[in-house]
């Protein structure tokens, strides 16, 4: 009898509180979602435009880390190198999605950078983190 008692008692605690959530969820967004019929009779507010969070700009660490891997790889001096494009990412892995065979990629997201790198007659295009510390040239 104390097993059903129990039992019954898990039960409708476990209900109790599946309906508490459900119902938290169901007021909460009819808080928030007007009424289609409201909307026409309500006069126009001035809102502030919408502001976007700006780009972020690529860190030094890690255009100095680029620079001075394609300029070892060009044999060109890092003045004859410019920085052409940048683009954040998040990569598949530890590896920035260019693992080798049988090399072990620890399977995190990484985020970071994709990085254009220009010179004289060769273009590079490179992948690394976030701080510079992981360079990697997309072949």
């Amino acid at each position: 009898m104390k097993h059903l008692l129990k039992t019954c008692r898990q039960r409708i605690l476990t209900r109790l509180v599946f309906t508490g959530i459900l119902l938290f969820f169901v007021v909460g967004c009819a808080a928030v979602t007007p009424e289609p019929g409201n909307l026409a009779d309500r006069a126009t507010v001035p809102t502030a435009p919408l502001q976007t969070p700006s780009a972020r700009t690529l860190p030094n660490p890690v255009a100095e880390a680029v620079l001075q891997d394609a300029s070892s790889r060009s044999n060109l001096p890092r003045e004859q190198l410019q920085i052409a494009g940048t683009q954040q990412q998040s990569w598949p892995d530890g590896c920035l999605g260019l693992a080798e065979p049988e090399t072990f990629c620890p399977q995190i997201v990484v985020s970071g950078w994709k990085v254009t790198v220009q010179g004289k007659e060769k273009r590079f295009i490179y992948r690394t983190d976030n701080k510079g510390s992981l360079v990697k040239l997309e072949k």
